[in-house]
């Protein structure tokens, strides 16, 4: 085979060859096994360059709670609820699934389960007593305080599934109600803003509202009636005690002295006619014959 004197040499390149008596063969394959070195060194730059930018860097389409919530998904709850405007429900669904400091799997039912609970306030508005002519009981008092308290803390704590999950029952109770006091919906809805505020500034604005709910303060807790243990109310009969008689903790001035005329110990007491009664909640009675 002929032989040949070459001086290689690439200028151009970091591979620098330098051959002495060398073959057209044996220059060809020695430069193919540079270029094959160089791509392959190259794929896997880029493949390393890839994983670090989908693991890290890259977001889910839409992402809470560590769901993937994608195109699909909403495509289904638009089927299977018939909504026009689903992105809210796949917000409040993907929220009622977990928590947000838990990764869960994506679940469709969610959705359409948020959307009957959705549609059940939209109807509710209907038995809302707008005149406002139905106060709130002792005891209704009791359970729109304890909502706020639970929706309250359980934001503050990032637990959304279970502040929604408050919120049901709040309608669960609302709904069973012949007539449902506006300023008990009036709370309620100010609640369920947090997780949907487009519906709740429809309802907002039906309830005679001409501001946003986003510029209304938080409802706030009356510790009093979070209180729900029985307390031992003294009755005395001009100064002196008579009996002890169990109320809940609240119990109005009106009931109480009811309870405490109607007990039998303090009955025989006054059966001449009542000049006065002195009362203070949760504190004592003391009845003035």
């Amino acid at each position: 085979m002929e032989k040949m004197t070459i001086q290689a040499v690439f200028r151009q390149s970091p591979y620098k060859i330098d051959v002495g008596f060398l073959s057209h063969g044996d220059i060809f394959n020695q430069v193919m096994k540079k270029i094959i070195t160089a791509v392959v060194i190259l794929l896997i730059v880029v493949l390393i360059a890839f994983g670090i930018k989908h693991f890290f860097f890259t977001e889910p389409p839409i992402s809470y709670l560590s769901v993937s919530v994608t195109r699909m998904d909403v495509e289904e709850a638009v089927l299977a609820t018939g909504a026009l405007e689903p992105v809210k429900q796949v917000n409040v669904g993907a929220q009622v699934n977990g928590q947000l400091t838990e990764d869960v799997a994506w679940s469709g039912t969610a959705v359409t389960g948020v959307y009957r609970f959705l549609k059940k306030v939209w109807t509710l508005f209907d038995k809302v007593d707008l005149k406002k002519t139905v106060g709130l009981t002792h005891d209704e008092k009791v359970i729109i305080n304890k909502a706020i308290q639970n929706v309250r803390d359980r934001v503050l704590s990032m637990k959304f599934n279970t502040a929604i999950s408050a919120l049901m029952e709040l309608s669960n109770h609302m709904a069973e109600m012949e007539k449902i006091p506006f300023e008990m919906y009036r709370e309620f809805i100010k609640l369920l803003s947090i997780f949907a505020p487009y519906i709740c500034d429809e309802i907002w604005e039906k309830l005679g509202n001409e501001t946003f709910l986003i510029n209304e303060k938080f409802p706030d807790v009356d510790e009093k009636f979070l209180k729900t243990e029985m307390l031992k109310i003294p009755v005395s009969v001009n100064g002196k005690t008579r009996a002890v008689i169990d109320v809940k903790f609240g119990t109005g001035i009106d009931v109480l002295t009811k309870i405490a005329t109607e007990n039998p110990a303090v009955k025989k007491h006054i059966a001449g006619e009542v000049k006065k009664i002195i009362a203070t909640e949760n504190k004592f009675i003391n009845i003035i014959v």
